[in-house]
């Protein structure tokens, strides 16, 4: 797994943390409606998505502050459950510098290139389109 910079982190992993975390929340009000049926299960299905994108990048990010893979993983799932904990994880990966240690772990991180901000406001709004897909069903 390559590493990331604090750029690429800032710009996926981010907004794919608190994408996650608030279609879990839409996920949790859709099932008490009255007559909803199963409209939870897309929040749910893409929340667990931008969980999934959310841990590699944390993890890639955390490769380039010279922890260890596990270590990491560990860290952000254990702070998802407690949220406040979760800007502090976030603000940790995004604002600390990376470890000469890190270079065991691969090389550099790469600059991010033109197409990234474009990936980075697909991932950002693509949630929320699933959500109102399942708002009107």
């Amino acid at each position: 797994m390559r590493r990331i910079g604090r750029a690429h982190f800032a710009l996926l992993g981010v907004p794919a943390t608190i994408n996650a975390l608030a279609m879990l929340v839409v996920s949790f009000n859709s099932t008490f409606r009255t007559g909803s049926g199963y409209t939870w299960l897309l929040p749910l299905a893409v929340a667990l998505a931008c969980l999934a994108v959310a841990a590699a990048c944390a993890i890639r990010r955390g490769r380039d502050l010279g922890w260890a893979s596990l270590s990491t993983a560990g860290i952000f799932v254990v702070c998802l459950f407690f949220v406040p904990l979760v800007l502090v994880i976030l603000a940790l990966l995004v604002f600390l510098p990376p470890r000469p240690s890190a270079a065991q772990f691969g090389p550099p991180p790469h600059p991010l290139g033109p197409g990234a901000l474009l990936l980075a406001l697909v991932l950002a709004g693509a949630p929320w389109i699933f959500a109102l897909v399942a708002k009107l069903i």
